[in-house]
């Protein structure tokens, strides 16, 4: 009886001896494992750096063709001051217009940063601080675009309708000459 439980604790440690060195290799110490982890990375990293410039020709773009628009109302607003128009709730709405035009133009270059900062960490090395910042940047994300649809809002609510009102009016008339 003896022998046999000596014989099978002698199994029982063979079998575990046998078996230390093949929990001891990981699945990622392989080259063909490492590569396919660098090309992970590779594309990774261009597809930041491409969603990165996109955000930043929309970005300009936007900016762009807000204050282009901005540009068109003044001019239409001065026009209309020449023409003897009153125009002062106009030109209030312009400045406000214009405090919102550079809401969303500060809110989307913190965005654009915030991202700039996601792609600077290395592929693998982050440790949870790409994933954090990528979420950071998406809750950025939310607050740009609240602030587009809010000066598009602005504009079909409040802007369009006063220039509206104006049509209907009639301009004061500019006092005479006289000779």
């Amino acid at each position: 009886m003896n022998h046999k439980i000596i014989g099978a604790g002698l199994a029982l440690a063979t079998l575990l001896v046998s078996v230390t060195p093949a929990f001891a290799q990981s699945p990622s110490s392989t080259p063909r494992n490492e590569r396919r982890t660098e090309v992970r990375c590779f594309v990774a990293q261009n597809r930041i750096e491409q969603r990165v410039e996109t955000y930043r020709k929309n970005r300009d773009n936007h900016i762009t063709r807000y204050n282009r628009m901005k540009d068109r109302l003044t001019t239409l607003v001065n026009k209309l001051t020449g023409k003897g128009y009153d125009t002062a709730k106009l030109k209030a709405d312009l400045v406000v217009l214009d405090g919102k035009i550079q809401k969303f133009a500060a809110d989307s270059a913190a965005f654009h940063k915030k991202l700039e900062e996601a792609n600077d960490y290395n592929c693998g090395d982050s440790e949870g601080a790409f994933k954090s910042r990528v979420e950071e940047a998406r809750d950025l994300l939310k607050i740009v675009r609240a602030d587009a649809k809010d000066i598009w809002d602005y504009f079909k609510n409040t802007i369009k309708p006063d220039f509206q009102a104006l049509r209907g009016s009639k301009p004061s008339p500019s006092p005479s000459p006289s000779v």
